[in-house]
């Protein structure tokens, strides 16, 4: 566990995956400083992708008793059943109680707190235990363990644009083989997209020549491509298309190149924009 713990002055969550089928109880680790027994209300709620913790209906609510004192885990009965996929806890304000973070981010998960009417991304996890199906405490102190290989295909779809705390949070191509080398997504399902975010761990680690295709019937075809690219984040824009599938070639860079985020959009399905794909299986070639 942790050294840091945050006050309860606003509300919080944290978000994780689960392929749990029965979730009978949640338990935060919580610490108090109040001088008497406090109450700490939580709510479950399903999540579109990670880092993702707009607004939707709770799924279930619970309140537990915190005494004097506390400085542990605290359990929160919920009883329902659930889909595997993305969800997160949302912890109402109570600032006589502080939260506590893991030392290291367990894979596939992620925090936020409620900054006025949104609620703003943080780096780091808090600490939760699901009741059956899910205990990160031991990976929280094993970074290996938590996190995974430092540059597997994942963490291009694990909600970080950059570095965090000296982990990359990006995906290498293999140095000792030779370009051109590729990442794809792996959508699911058919989804509409016209544009696309890329995110190098830095402009000096930036691949110089690289290619947007998607699957069709006919093959991989090309939508878009970048010749000798000076910047770190790109945004590709292109006529509207229908895929399930995404792959990112790198034709030229560094041995040193490393790409941190893929995002995938459909911008003229409205202003702002709509995700297509953010949370597809990332997997390299």
């Amino acid at each position: 566990m942790g050294d840091t713990a945050h006050r309860l002055t606003t509300d919080r969550a944290v978000m994780f995956r689960t392929d749990t089928r029965k979730l009978e109880k949640i338990a935060l680790h919580l610490v108090s400083a109040a001088d008497k027994a406090v109450t700490v209300k939580a709510s479950l709620h399903a999540a579109r992708r990670l880092q993702d913790f707009n607004h939707s209906a709770p799924l279930a609510e619970a309140a537990a008793q915190v005494a004097p004192g506390t400085d542990g885990w605290v359990e929160f009965d919920l009883k329902l059943d659930l889909q595997p996929g993305f969800y997160f806890v949302r912890v109402a304000k109570q600032d006589k109680v502080s939260w506590t973070l893991f030392a290291t981010q367990p894979e596939q998960t992620g925090r936020a707190y409620m900054a006025g009417n949104d609620w703003k991304n943080m780096p780091g996890t808090y600490a939760i235990r699901l009741l059956p199906g899910g205990d990160w405490a031991r990976l929280a102190s094993d970074p290996q363990a938590a996190r995974g290989e430092p540059f597997a295909a994942a963490n291009v779809v694990n909600g970080y644009a950059r570095a965090v705390r000296g982990w990359p949070n990006s995906w290498r191509p293999d140095p000792q083989q030779a370009l051109p080398q590729w990442i794809e997504l792996d959508f699911g399902r058919h989804c509409q997209f016209d544009t696309v975010h890329v995110s190098f761990q830095s402009k000096t680690m930036r691949a110089r020549d690289f290619s947007i295709e998607v699957a069709s019937e006919q093959g991989w075809q090309t939508v878009a491509e970048v010749k000798d690219n000076d910047d770190r984040r790109r945004v590709l824009t292109f006529p509207r298309v229908s895929a399930d599938k995404l792959r990112l070639t790198i034709q030229k860079a560094t041995s040193e190149a490393g790409m941190c985020e893929i995002r995938v959009y459909d911008e003229g399905a409205s202003q702002g924009g709509r995700a297509a794909g953010q949370s597809g299986a990332a997997a390299p070639g």
